[in-house]
């Protein structure tokens, strides 16, 4: 413990000094006091020199760059121009010629009879079947019976 003399002049010490807060104060002196004890006024320690060294170091930075993109887009429509009155009549025409076709096809599906022309060998004189007489000719062959 610390003597009773030794703390009344830490005390005078800390007024005269504006130290306010006292018990610190001795901790401090305390620790000094027991390392100058330990190591002495000058400790023999070797001499340690500080050299400052400057090392120059490379480094690679990456650094992202924002990229513009620019996107191009190109739309390709077909528009046909087309005349309204010209394929209306177009239009109108294939109905007639579908109507025509129908037709044709219905005769064809019928059968028809095939008509032949007999014709009399050209040696043998025409004659006609029928035998005309006139009306007051008052013959036997009197195609009126009058």
């Amino acid at each position: 413990m610390i003597s009773k003399k030794l703390k009344d002049e830490m005390w005078g010490y800390c007024r005269m000094n504006d130290i306010t807060n006292v018990d610190k104060f001795i901790e401090r002196m305390a620790q000094q006091g027991f390392s100058v004890e330990k190591y002495g006024t000058e400790p023999n320690r070797p001499e340690i020199n500080e050299v400052e060294v400057i090392k120059e170091v490379t480094v690679e930075v990456i650094k992202e760059v924002p990229v513009e993109v620019i996107k191009e887009i190109v739309v390709v429509k077909e528009v046909y121009v087309t005349d309204d009155d010209v394929v209306n009549k177009l239009q109108e025409e294939i109905v007639k010629l579908n109507e025509q076709l129908v037709i044709i096809k219905k005769n064809e599906s019928t059968p028809k009879r095939e008509k032949k022309e007999i014709k009399a060998p050209e040696s043998t004189p025409r004659r006609s079947s029928i035998r005309w007489s006139p009306k007051d000719s008052g013959g036997k062959d009197n195609l009126y019976d009058d």
